[in-house]
């Protein structure tokens, strides 16, 4: 038993990201529903403070942050922290490198109390959608479409009426494409 002075441990992690297709290279997403949920076992008797940042989800105040306060475990039952899941509804993803590294740091509170080395403060994380098997929602999404778009002498119409061949003697031809994507192609 000693009186512990405020310690800090500084951790991080990486949740991976795969891009859903081979044919698109997504840069960021603008999340429509997603949820992140954490939990916390604390094996330490001492109460502390948890903060955290992901700097590669961002809205229009920076980088995600949150902070909380998690209980000291009670002799030998850890105590379990589990704050209501974030919204992250309106945050971007970047999505340009394989994963999206989370840091945080655990500072404890100056206390009297028993210790030893097995003591330990486990952190979990998990990213989805409305349920733990499914997944993010976009409202918006930047990146690269691989899609070749190639020549062709065949051309369908979408119509009624099927215009099977034709031969052009002379005029003007006009192409007018949609591009709804609102990327250059």
């Amino acid at each position: 038993t000693a009186n512990v002075p405020e310690q800090s441990i500084a951790k991080s992690g990486k949740f991976g990201l795969a891009q859903s297709s081979n044919q698109v290279q997504l840069v960021n997403a603008e999340i429509e529903f997603g949820l992140l949920e954490l939990a916390v076992e604390n094996g330490i008797a001492l109460a502390s403070l948890l903060e955290m940042t992901i700097p590669g989800l961002t809205n229009e105040n920076g980088s995600y942050s949150t902070s909380f306060e998690i209980n000291g475990a009670l002799g030998n039952t850890p105590s379990i922290t589990n704050p209501a899941p974030e919204v992250l509804s309106g945050y971007t993803i970047s999505m340009e490198n394989d994963s999206l590294e989370y840091y945080y740091t655990i500072t404890t509170l100056p206390d009297s109390v028993t210790i030893n080395h097995a003591d330990q403060v486990n952190v979990e994380l998990k990213i989805h959608g409305s349920d733990e098997n499914s997944g993010l929602t976009f409202t918006s999404i930047e990146g690269y479409f691989n899609e070749v778009i190639e020549n062709s002498s065949l051309i369908e119409l979408a119509s009624e009426t099927r215009l099977e061949s034709a031969v052009l003697d002379s005029g003007q031809m006009s192409l007018s494409i949609e591009n709804g994507l609102g990327l250059d192609a």
